[in-house]
């Protein structure tokens, strides 16, 4: 099986694993929007940086993570970090589909070249905010990871 078939059969077997957004990620999505609508940055990134700090393999904060770092405050080396860091934990919990899953968004990361690394302008910043305007870039698809994670470790 080549490699653009796995990433197909990825794809498909997470978009099968879509679940609601749990309890605990309710307001935690509600925040995150709510920073990255009002522009606040800061307090994004510390909402990320703090789950982080309490649990190193916090899966949603990861994710996030990544994307802040390719949305936001355009860091490829930290974004391919963060990425390196939930790929790791990830393989080890035996979930051929949600390895798969994370090995694709591993690969997309990876295509950017770190050239690309740069700060955006703030009429940059204004048409990111403009074009995802319903909230921050990802972040169901971070719930929905972070949940099946969940879901995953209470098995």
């Amino acid at each position: 099986m080549n490699g653009l078939t796995k990433l197909k059969i990825a794809i498909l077997l997470f978009a099968s694993l879509v679940l609601s957004a749990e309890e605990p990620f309710d307001s935690l999505t509600d925040d995150v929007n709510d920073y990255w609508l009002s522009s606040n940055e800061s307090a994004l990134l510390q909402l990320i940086s703090d789950r982080i700090s309490n649990d190193p393999n916090d899966v949603f904060a990861l994710s996030l993570k990544c994307k802040y770092y390719i949305y936001v405050d355009v860091d490829l080396t930290k974004a391919r970090a963060a990425i390196d860091t939930l790929h790791s934990f990830i393989s080890t919990l035996g979930d051929e589909n949600l390895s798969l899953y994370v090995d694709s968004l591993k690969a997309q990361v990876y295509a950017i070249p770190l050239s690309e690394s740069f700060p955006l302008s703030q009429s940059e910043k204004n048409e990111l905010l403009a074009f995802f305007d319903d909230g921050f870039p990802g972040v169901e698809e971070s719930v929905q990871l972070a949940s099946r994670v969940s879901t995953l470790l209470q098995q």
